[in-house]
């Protein structure tokens, strides 16, 4: 049975047409499933970066060692992250207590332009400043109470 002459080329037209469309749903799906897994991989960096510094400057660091050994954590096991990354750290010493700020921005452009942002805050209190501040205190109200004294 031979086909009619318009349907003899029908199907490969429709595959013509059809084919395109269909690769570029599975490139953009493919495009998004690596953002996400980038932008996991970013954000648990810095998490993991800001614990370690935290950690680093409850246990008496200084505030250079604590961001090096934060900034080591940043790309551990994603070494490759580290060339498209912006990273701004915020050490700030109070009276008793520390707070250590994380901005990471990573931007790539393979099909489409990709960023992966992260900002965070951990607070701890420093034994070695709690230590300072109550030596500092007691120095004063004993230097207050012998003036009274006198």
């Amino acid at each position: 049975m031979k086909k009619p002459a318009f349907l003899q080329g029908s199907f490969t037209v429709e595959m013509a047409l059809i084919f395109p469309v269909i690769l570029l749903t599975v490139v953009l799906l493919m495009e998004l499933a690596m953002s996400f897994t980038l932008q996991i991989a970013v954000r648990g960096g810095a998490e993991r970066a800001l614990t370690t510094c935290r950690l680093a400057l409850e246990q008496g660091q200084g505030v250079e060692e604590a961001k090096a050994a934060g900034e080591e954590a940043l790309f551990q096991g994603h070494e490759g992250l580290s060339e498209g990354c912006e990273v701004s750290w915020n050490i700030q010493q109070g009276l008793l207590k520390e707070e250590v700020g994380l901005k990471v921005h990573y931007r790539t452009g393979r099909l489409f332009s990709v960023s992966a942002d992260f900002s965070g805050k951990a607070q701890s209190l420093s034994p070695t400043l709690f230590k300072n501040r109550a030596d500092y205190i007691y120095e004063k109200v004993r230097g207050l109470l012998s003036e009274d004294e006198d």
